[in-house]
């Protein structure tokens, strides 16, 4: 019969916990292809995207937007709203997402 002794830190019961446990590499090696095959997998479901056009407002936030133009400044994305209109401006939007904005550049 097993004491309280027996299942401390130095005692069996950590060694056999130890015991199942796989190699470091058998565990980087099964992680890394669980992670590749989830790659695939949303690869897989979102490849057919890439080739569909722009729907509602995307126009006028990307292709019509002067801060996502090569030419503009990176300063201006900080201090336009989503649509590239100045936040002062009465007619802007007031809707203030810079690092959106950030990945259409």
């Amino acid at each position: 019969m097993e004491t309280r002794a027996d299942m401390t830190d130095s005692g069996r019961g950590k060694k056999s916990c130890l015991q199942w446990r796989l190699p470091l590499q058998v565990e980087v090696a099964w992680a890394a292809a669980c992670y590749a095959a989830l790659l695939a997998l949303c690869a897989l479901c979102y490849s057919n995207s890439l080739q569909g056009e722009f729907v509602h407002d995307d126009v006028w936030a990307i292709v019509n937007n002067p801060d996502v133009r090569p030419g503009s400044s990176l300063r201006n994305i900080f201090s336009n709203d989503f649509w590239g209109k100045r936040m002062a401006d009465n007619t802007s939007h007031k809707s203030y997402r810079p690092l959106c904005i950030l990945t259409f550049k």
